[in-house]
């Protein structure tokens, strides 16, 4: 039987070791989830709210235990932990309990037909059944929990796969869901690698939520397509942040480090690509690579460094893979480029194109990274570096310094991302209230926000009587005769925007009307 065993990426201590989810068994937990579904969905909404915010207190009273767990699996500085899986997760589970709860009920829908006064319109939002949550190594905590946060409150049962990287910090979110007095089988973890994931899919879960690589998004759309599964896919980013001529040179440096080397660059809305007018090159790269340099590089403390550890082997293979490319093909490598000497760290690379040569044929500028490593560009005009920023297969997040925040809001309506900061950089998947959402192949679907929300629900739209209204055969039903078309034709005139028009139709569409009713007979 294959074992799941992780490792701790700076010590290489295991973490957690434990055979895979067996096919078999993926049937029965499937199973236990569709009866603890159907128990859950009778739940009040007022009631699955009240968990979430018991959640959220377990969580706050167990911060330093968490952290200190997140931290043996994934080598992540103890401030990026408490930033980037925590507090967004806190702050999930206190919007969707209370501004969650409230879009989920059931909603009235007055009709604007005045031949339908008398009928009423209701939208209900019925939970999905059991929701499959594929997460990934480098957020493993509040990109799944996230999810579980919507799915549950939306009634839905949950079977969730974290990575085979960090399984550990996966069995956390369970536990905390157990001691909050969640159901029994209503968030179930199943351990494997993508083997396992396909063999779920098999199952036939409601909808299928992943985050991760395209190549593995696209296998799962493929086989989800076979049993016409629905699927959310966060996928991958080549993400741009834009310098314009007038920005803040101190601000924008900023963000560019943070926007590149926080979570050691692991993540998808990491800035790969730094743009900047070719006046202000000189001078940003003084800042920028200052600012390099005092940066702590030191993953065995993770209270006294700023760059956490590379999770998996396979990713520092392709950073070698891409610098030894860019070298090979001329490119500059202003610092970083080498691994520290356990190899768990690679330090921040800065990488120019080659002058005069461009930056076709050099996989670096293409090729999504996923770790500590930004290429600069240049840039002489707006337009140039619009279309710099979207000549890229991807299009989840791109950044744009100015000092002229109308300037940077008319560049964001042309850029092809689902996401753009102004003067900001990376942060806004940690936003409950705003959507997640990729262009292009960086994804299908939508996280976050009342929009992602509606993906965990079926809409189910209920017309009937209106109390108090008599209850009359419909103006449209048979037969068909001159009074009922011109009661009709004259009902589309008053639609129009002239009063005028209005003032002289209305009667004689009263007097059709009339007629009808009172000589003609319905079938």
């Amino acid at each position: 039987m294959e074992r799941i065993v992780s490792r701790n990426p700076i010590s290489g201590e295991n973490v957690f070791d434990r055979p895979s989810t067996l096919n078999p068994e993926l049937e029965t937990i499937f199973g236990a989830a569709q009866l603890a579904q159907k128990e859950w969905a009778a739940q009040s909404l007022s009631f699955r709210s009240k968990k979430l915010i018991q959640l959220r207190e377990s969580i706050i009273d167990q911060m330093d235990l968490i952290i200190t767990e997140i931290g043996k699996e994934t080598g992540k500085p103890k401030t990026e932990i408490l930033t980037h899986e925590l507090i967004p997760t806190i702050s999930s589970l206190t919007y969707f309990a209370k501004t969650g709860a409230r879009f989920l009920r059931e909603k009235t829908i007055r009709p604007s037909n005045l031949l339908l006064l008398n009928r009423r319109s209701r939208v209900n939002f019925e939970p999905l059944g059991v929701v499959l949550i594929i997460s990934p190594w480098n957020f493993p905590f509040y990109l799944p929990f996230g999810e579980i946060i919507m799915a549950v409150l939306s009634g839905n049962a949950v079977v969730f796969k974290p990575s085979e990287f960090t399984p550990h910090v996966g069995s956390i979110i369970i536990r905390l869901l157990e001691e909050t007095g969640f159901p029994k089988n209503l968030v179930s973890m199943i351990i494997g690698d993508g083997q396992t994931g396909a063999a779920a899919i098999d199952c036939r879960p409601d909808k299928i939520y992943f985050t991760g690589s395209v190549a593995t998004g696209r296998k799962i759309s493929e086989h989800a397509g076979k049993y016409m599964i629905p699927t959310c896919l966060e996928l991958g980013g080549k993400d741009a942040l834009i310098i314009t001529k007038d920005a803040d040179l101190e601000h924008a440096s900023s963000g560019a480090l943070w926007g590149a080397f926080a979570n050691a660059g692991q993540m998808c809305a990491s800035t790969e690509r730094i743009l900047v007018h070719s006046d202000n090159l000189n001078r940003f790269l003084n800042l920028y690579l200052g600012k390099i340099k005092k940066l702590r590089l030191n993953p065995s403390d993770s209270t006294q460094t700023d760059q956490g550890a590379i999770i998996t082997e396979n990713q520092k293979n392709i950073y070698e893979s891409l610098i030894e490319d860019a070298i090979a093909k001329n490119a500059t490598i202003l610092t970083g480029g080498s691994f520290n000497k356990d190899r768990s760290l690679l330090e921040p690379t800065v990488i120019l194109p080659p002058k005069g040569v461009g930056t076709k044929g050099i996989r670096i500028f293409k090729e999504e990274a996923f770790g500590p490593l930004v290429t600069i560009e240049t840039f002489d005009r707006p337009d140039e570096a619009l279309e710099k920023a979207n000549s890229t297969e991807f299009g989840l997040t791109t950044s744009v310094f100015t000092k002229d925040v109308g300037r940077g809001l008319e560049m964001a309506k042309k850029l092809e991302s689902g996401t753009v900061t102004i003067n900001d950089v990376a942060f806004t998947a940690g936003l409950p209230e705003a959507p997640w959402v990729g262009h292009k192949n960086s994804g299908t679907g939508i996280k976050n926000s009342l929009y992602g929300l509606l993906g965990f629900v079926k809409i189910k739209h209920i017309n009937s009587p209106r109390p108090g209204f008599p209850q009359m055969k419909p103006l449209w039903w048979y037969p068909y005769t001159p009074n009922q078309y011109e009661s009709l034709y004259l009902l589309a005139k008053l639609h129009s925007r002239s009063w005028f028009t209005k003032l002289r139709i209305f009667p004689l569409f009263l007097f059709h009307l009339v007629q009808f009713f009172k000589n003609e007979r319905r079938l």
